[in-house]
């Protein structure tokens, strides 16, 4: 019997199991998949609120991303959260240093960096919230599906995602 994913469970568990029932272990720690998928998601919101440590938010997805051996779905959220990840890193980084792009002296060139600088918030806070999604449908074993990179993961990743 071929199992197709539903449009509540887009990630389907090995054949015998149910959707939300008993897990499979991941192979960093033996810890359940969705405690592994959960961990992969929630530490880097948690380090993006700490001051200096946002900057290496990404770094946890990513060791978790290479330690992963055994489950496919905890590599696929890893994976979309170091994406996410590096998004949030790079939108901090522009931020932090548009100063030194205008001379915040003059009005005229002030308010477009201003501007562009809360742009920047704005979209890390939305990738914060995509992260958050991502870590509680990864607790129910659920692939979240963030627009686009998603996709771009299967298409260039791997097809078994």
């Amino acid at each position: 019997m071929n199992q197709q994913p539903s449009q509540n469970y887009p990630y389907m568990p090995p054949q015998g199991q149910q959707p939300g029932g008993q897990r499979n272990q991941s192979s960093i720690g033996n810890l359940d998949e969705n405690v592994a998928a959960l961990l992969a998601a929630v530490i880097p919101v948690a380090m993006s609120m700490i001051s200096h440590l946002g900057f290496a938010a990404w770094v946890v997805p990513l060791v978790i991303f290479l330690l992963e051996k055994r489950s496919l779905f905890v590599r696929l959220i890893a994976a979309q959260s170091l994406a996410v990840s590096i998004v949030i890193f790079l939108c901090a980084v522009i931020r932090d240093n548009l100063d030194g792009f205008a001379d915040t002296s003059h009005f005229l060139t002030a308010l477009p960096v201003g501007i562009f600088g809360l742009l920047l918030s704005l979209m890390q806070m939305a990738c914060l919230v995509l992260l958050v999604l991502t870590a509680i449908n990864a607790y129910r074993m659920v692939v979240f599906e963030i627009p686009s990179v998603t996709q771009w993961l299967r298409k260039n990743v791997g097809q078994h995602f």
